[in-house]
C-alpha cells in the first residue's frame, strides 16, 4: 500500500475492526507484508514479534522524502505573426546594427568584458568590515564559540556514550550480593551495595579504625528481626571516592556485624548513579564525573562461630540472641506382631534376657593360651587315620 506509514497504520487498524475472525499471527503477517521495504527492515532489525508492537514502532518512525524542485512554467508559443517594424529591427541587429560593446584594451583582462571599470568595495560577511572574510579579526572568536558549543554537546552526550560502551560477556553469572570498591579517607574498603538501605552506613569498629570524629546521631535504626536501636553517631565531611567520582559526604555510624560499609539508595540518588545488576556495574552520570564502577558478586561471607564468651558479653549488653536446637520426637510405636512370630518368641523367651546389660563385660587378661611341657616330643601320629587301600586310592 502506498502512502505514508501513519496513514497505512490507521487504515490497517480500521480494517482489523471490520475483520474480527483473523488470528494474531495472520494479522501480523499481513501488516508486515504491506509495509514499505525500509519500514519492514527497520521492524525486523528491532526484533518486533507481535502486531501491537509493530504498529507502535511503525508510527514512531519518521519518513523523509527528497524535495522536488519547482519546475518553471513553460512559456506558451506565440503563434501571432510579427509586424513589419519588428522584423526589420531583428534583421538590422543580425547584420551588426545597434549599440556595440567596447572591445577590451590591452591592460584589461581578455577572459571577460566588464562594462563597469570601477572596483566594488570589499565587505566582510562576518562583521561587514572593509576587508576579506579570511582576514577578519572576529573569525577567531566565532571559531572559539563553535568549539564551546561542541564541547557542551559532548558533555551532554557523555552519559549516553558511556551506556553505549557497556558490553556484557556471556558467561555463567554469579549469584550473591554486590560489592563495590570504595576509598574512604584514603583507605580502600569493600562496600555492600544494598538497595534496601537508606543511606551510607559504616560500622562502629571501622569508624574507630579510621579515627573518625563521630558526632551525635539522630533517629533510630531497625533491621530485619531486630528491635529499633538509636544511631550511634554521624561522621560529617568524609572524603569518599568511588571509581572516578570523588566528593565529601556524611556517614552514619551504626552497629554492623557482617559488613563494614553499606551503600544505600539515598547516596546513589545523590551522585546520579544507575545500578545495572545484569552488567555487574554502576553507571555514575554526575555533572562533573561520568564513569562506570565495576561490581563483584559474592555468595556471602563464611559462617562465623561464636564463642561462649562472645555470647555471654552479647547477653550482658542486651543484644538479641537466638538459640536453635534440633528435637527428635521419640514416641513408643506399638506394632502388631504376627501370631506365628509371637509363638516363636514366647517359646524361646529364655534365650534373650529381659534387659540388656548396661555395661560391657570385663576384658580377659589372656584370650587364648597353650601350655607346653618342657623336654617332651609331640606324638608322631597321622592327622587322620585311614586304611592303606583308601590312602592308596586317594594318592592316585
Amino acid at each position: 500500500m502506498k502512502g505514508e506509514v501513519r496513514a497505512y497504520v490507521k487504515e490497517f487498524s480500521q480494517l482489523m475492526l471490520q475483520i474480527q475472525s483473523m488470528s494474531e499471527e495472520d494479522a501480523f503477517f499481513q501488516f508486515m507484508d504491506g509495509l514499505k521495504p525500509w519500514t519492514r527492515l527497520e521492524l525486523e532489525r528491532r526484533n518486533v514479534d507481535n502486531l501491537s508492537n509493530a504498529m507502535s514502532v511503525a508510527e514512531s518512525l519518521l519518513e523523509f522524502k527528497p524535495r522536488k524542485k519547482p519546475t518553471p512554467p513553460k512559456e506558451k508559443p506565440n503563434f501571432s505573426k510579427p509586424k513589419g517594424k519588428e522584423i526589420a529591427k531583428e534583421r538590422y541587429k543580425e547584420f551588426g546594427g545597434g549599440a556595440r560593446e567596447k572591445s577590451p584594451s590591452k591592460n584589461e583582462g581578455k577572459s571577460f568584458i566588464t562594462k563597469d571599470n570601477g572596483k566594488r568595495p570589499l565587505k566582510c560577511f562576518f562583521c561587514d568590515g572593509p576587508h576579506m572574510a579570511r582576514e577578519c579579526p572576529a573569525k577567531a572568536k566565532l571559531t572559539a564559540m563553535a568549539m564551546e558549543e561542541e564541547k557542551a554537546e559532548e558533555k551532554q552526550l557523555g552519559s549516553l556514550r558511556i551506556l553505549n560502551t557497556i558490553k556484557v560477556k556471556k558467561s555463567q553469572k554469579k549469584r550473591g550480593l554486590m560489592f563495590a570498591d570504595v576509598e574512604i579517607a584514603g583507605h580502600k574498603l569493600s562496600a555492600l551495595v544494598d538497595t534496601g538501605a537508606t543511606d551510607f552506613f559504616i560500622s562502629i569498629e571501622a569508624a574507630k579504625k579510621l579515627n573518625f570524629q563521630v558526632g551525635k546521631g539522630m533517629g533510630t535504626l531497625k533491621t530485619v528481626n531486630t528491635k529499633e536501636v538509636p544511631v550511634h553517631g554521624l561522621a560529617s565531611n568524609v572524603d569518599v571516592a568511588i571509581g572516578q567520582w570523588k566528593g565529601k559526604t556524611s556517614l552514619e555510624v551504626i552497629p554492623l556485624d557482617d559488613y563494614d560499609v553499606v551503600i544505600g539508595l539515598d547516596f546513589l540518588d545523590r551522585i546520579n548513579a544507575m545500578l545495572l545488576p545484569f552488567a555487574d556495574c554502576i553507571c555514575i552520570l554526575d555533572s562533573q564525573y561520568q564513569c562506570v564502577v565495576p561490581l563483584k558478586k559474592e555468595s556471602g561471607r563464611d559462617h562465623k562461630t561464636l564463642s561462649a564468651i562472645q555470647i555471654c558479653s552479647g547477653l550482658k549488653r542486651g543484644e538479641p540472641t537466638f538459640l536453635a536446637t534440633l528435637k527428635v520426637d521419640e514416641r513408643d510405636i506399638q506394632r502388631e506382631v504376627p501370631e506365628v512370630v509371637a509363638a516363636v518368641l514366647e517359646e524361646f523367651k529364655s534365650v534373650m534376657p529381659a534387659e540388656l546389660p548396661k555395661e560391657l563385660p570385663p576384658k580377659r587378661e589372656v584370650d587364648h593360651e597353650i601350655k607346653l611341657i618342657p623336654s617332651t616330643k609331640p606324638p608322631a601320629m597321622v592327622p587322620y587315620r585311614m586304611a592303606p587301600p583308601e590312602l592308596a586310592e586317594l594318592r592316585k
